[in-house]
């Protein structure tokens, strides 16, 4: 099975992310479905089903506080002039902590991609004439900030229709740090 660890939005972050990828939608690219948006902390891959006990009881080693983060800016990779992915930014000093003993966690599963504190919001197939400009103008976009008190583990399944993800376990933060 497919898994990887993240947030998922909550509904006020949600509906304001729609809104900005109602701006930016134009033909050439592909956006990420609102039930799909979520804030990757490490990515696994393909895993057989019988480490997934073993991977779950490792993520509950991981321990801290709830914590804020910030939606704002948008961006892409891997760059403007360039266009693969269109992002929008996230800051807290919260996130850089759980992912970090998200990874710690499962080290031994290496991660070929360091930790980009990101929400991918679409995805270019072939690269639209004004998407440079549209973008530009909400390079300082604010979205709103969120209260993280849980990461999940996620399972996706790839069809012709694009990924559909499953919770495959709930992680609440706030349980007495050690």
């Amino acid at each position: 099975m497919r898994l990887f660890m993240a947030i998922d939005l909550d509904p006020n972050i949600r509906r304001a992310v729609e809104k900005i990828q109602r701006q930016i939608e134009e033909p050439g690219l592909n956006v990420v479905r609102p039930e799909n948006l979520h804030l990757t902390l490490k990515f696994l891959g393909e895993m057989e089903d019988v480490k997934v006990e073993g991977i779950i009881k490792q993520l509950e080693e991981v321990k801290m506080q709830p914590f804020e983060v910030e939606y704002s800016g948008i961006g892409a990779f891997p760059s403007l002039d360039y266009i693969r992915v269109i992002w929008i930014g996230i800051n807290g000093e919260g996130l850089q902590e759980l992912a970090g003993k998200v990874r710690n966690a499962l080290s031994e599963y290496p991660d070929d991609h360091p930790f980009s504190a990101h929400l991918t919001i679409a995805r270019v197939k072939h690269r639209p004439q004004r998407l440079g400009d549209n973008l530009q103008k909400l390079a300082d976009v604010k979205i709103g900030k969120q209260l993280v008190s849980e990461f999940k583990l996620k399972k996706s399944t790839l069809t012709p229709q694009g990924p559909v993800y499953e919770d495959v376990k709930v992680f609440k933060l706030g349980a007495d740090e050690s």
